[in-house]
């Protein structure tokens, strides 16, 4: 038999195995956004990086960027997407920004990468803020001081007296030696010597001051001194002092003559004023008992009535009486 040529038997041809390869898509560059510091570099913040889509898990790359540090000034690699801002330490060695000095307050160059703080030294001299202008409070009212008084006059009618007259009496000029004290040794038409004295106790001076004084009808009016006057019409004595000083005194003197028979009471007042205002009294009387009595001078708050003189039953009679019975005793002797 003739050889049979082998008929080849073909192995199955082996479907090509197919590797889908996964599809990348490319991401973009986020725009890091600087947040600047006054003395360190600038700090990028990147947002965060989209995830890589993959339709199968495939791991991206990591991100890295190169950046100096401030403290060893160093260029170091730091993790995160963003731009180199150093390649060798010498770029950060080289870095340097202006700052203020807080002492000298003067602007220095640094080394290191910073932000400038300032340009010249006027830009460190420190300008102290605006204090707020806080609100005066409203004063109180405090109460308005009265005006001080100014001094004021003050007449006084110190005393007025009786005297016994004198031989050397005249016009004008009178001796008051002899006070009357008791009535006893007064008769019919004796002549007395009235004498008063004022006084100005303010500390101011008292003007046109004058002493008035009405004489009762039993009083005749002899003489006075050369500044007093008599209106026999209205029986009054006025002596003229004039402006009266402040703390100093002045005086008049008159005489008169009295005309009465039996016991007798006298009493005559004196009466000071001035045309400011001021005024004020004195009085003097006898009574029925032979004794003098000098009222005290109030001020009085009307005008008093002057030169009251009473007759009631014989001061000078029963002194006249005891005179004769004298002489009798003195013949008898």
């Amino acid at each position: 038999l003739p050889t049979p040529t082998p008929t080849p038997i073909e192995s199955p041809t082996t479907a090509p195995i197919l590797v889908r390869k996964p599809t990348v898509t490319s991401l973009p560059t986020p725009t890091p956004t600087p947040i600047e510091s006054p003395t360190t570099a600038p700090i990028f913040v990147v947002e965060p990086p989209i995830a890589c889509s993959t339709t199968f898990v495939v791991a991206c790359a990591p991100q890295k960027h190169k950046v100096c540090n401030t403290t060893t000034f160093a260029c170091e690699e730091v993790a995160g997407p963003g731009a180199n801002t150093c390649t060798t330490d010498a770029n950060c060695k080289t870095a340097t920004h202006h700052v203020c000095n807080t002492t000298t307050f003067a602007c220095e160059i640094v080394d290191g990468v910073g932000e400038d703080t300032c340009t010249t030294d006027a830009s460190c001299v420190v300008v102290s803020p605006t204090p707020s202008i806080s609100p005066s409070p409203t004063p109180s009212q405090s109460p308005t001081p009265s005006p001080s008084t100014p001094p004021v006059a003050a007449l006084d009618c110190v005393a007025k007296k009786m005297y016994m007259d004198d031989s050397r009496n005249r016009a004008g000029f009178y001796y008051m030696e002899n006070e009357i004290l008791d009535t006893n040794t007064l008769q019919n038409g004796q002549t007395i010597v009235y004498n008063v004295v004022t006084k100005n106790a303010g500390g101011n001076s008292a003007p046109d001051t004058t002493i008035t004084d009405v004489l009762a009808s039993s009083l005749t009016y002899i003489d006075g001194d050369s500044d007093c006057i008599y209106d026999a019409t209205t029986r009054v004595v006025t002596c003229t002092i004039g402006t009266l000083s402040a703390n100093s005194e002045a005086q008049r003197s008159f005489r008169v003559q009295v005309a009465a028979t039996g016991t007798v009471s006298i009493a005559n007042t004196a009466e000071v004023t001035s045309t400011n205002g001021q005024r004020d009294s004195c009085s003097i009387r006898v009574d029925a008992t032979g004794m003098v009595i000098v009222a005290a001078s109030p001020a009085p708050t009307t005008l008093p009535v002057a030169g009251v003189f009473e007759v009631t039953a014989g001061t000078i009679g029963i002194g006249f009486i005891l005179l004769v019975l004298g002489a009798l005793g003195l013949l008898l002797i």
